[in-house]
């Protein structure tokens, strides 16, 4: 449940460039604009990347996420989004974002765990370590559900990690991810159907100068990804596509 005192909501329009061949809003940019309104609202209190950075030698990593679809915004449309922090369990801060439309119909939901790491020698912190107090809401599903499996298939594709796919960091952004995953499924079946829901655990960073290995198998219409660099897992995803 959204906390009114600790709710930011951030408008955003749709353009033509952030949509698919079906004129819906591809994952990844909808993502960007859901995790912009949490960095907008750090950055309100006082709290953006680079002063966590700079002043206080910390960074957030995302651990798992889930992304829930009941309708992706088109081309051209204006929607709302609302974050708000969701507190923390162990190791983990919560954070849920939504998107509505100009009716304030629900568009899609967004729940996501992170760690804050010691950037220097990237030891995790615990919550009580985060230098700002925010007004919390309360998470509205299990924190269980982050933690899915997922079955390793079969090679699909290697992918090279291209400039295009890094941010400051040196490393694969968050939003790029639902790219890949993306160009993992059935472009016929896209065409008619958006991703539904997509569970995403980022195991480790995907770095440039090696590919990624992709792996995928498809369970009870669920599609399982793998990607991996070597020996060592990059991320996990479990993605459902709406029906037709």
């Amino acid at each position: 449940m959204f906390h009114p005192e600790g709710t930011f909501t951030l408008s955003h329009h749709v353009d033509f460039y952030e949509c698919d061949l079906a004129l819906r809003m591809r994952p990844a940019n909808l993502v960007r604009v859901l995790q912009q309104a949490g960095e907008d609202q750090l950055s309100s209190l006082g709290m953006n990347y680079h002063t966590l950075k700079d002043q206080h030698g910390m960074g957030f990593v995302t651990s798992r996420v889930i992304l829930e679809i009941d309708r992706m915004p088109t081309a051209e449309e204006d929607i709302t989004v609302e974050t708000c922090p969701m507190g923390s369990k162990g190791s983990q801060f919560f954070r849920q974002a939504q998107a509505r439309d100009s009716q304030g119909n629900i568009l899609a939901r967004f729940y996501t765990s992170w760690t804050l790491v010691e950037l220097e020698t990237m030891k995790i912190l615990r919550p009580q370590a985060f230098p700002l107090e925010m007004t919390c809401g309360e998470l509205e599903i299990d924190p269980k559900e982050f933690r899915f499996r997922t079955t390793v298939g079969q090679p699909a594709e290697v992918r090279p990690v291209r400039y295009s796919d890094l941010d400051a960091n040196g490393h694969v952004n968050n939003a790029v991810y639902y790219d890949i995953i993306c160009d993992l499924l059935p472009l016929e079946k896209l065409k008619e159907n958006a991703p539904k829901r997509i569970c995403l655990c980022y195991a480790h960073q995907a770095v440039p100068g090696r590919e990624l290995e992709l792996l995928r198998c498809v369970e009870e219409g669920e599609y399982h990804l793998v990607g991996r660099q070597g020996d060592q897992t990059c991320f996990e995803a479990r993605v459902t596509l709406a029906e037709e």
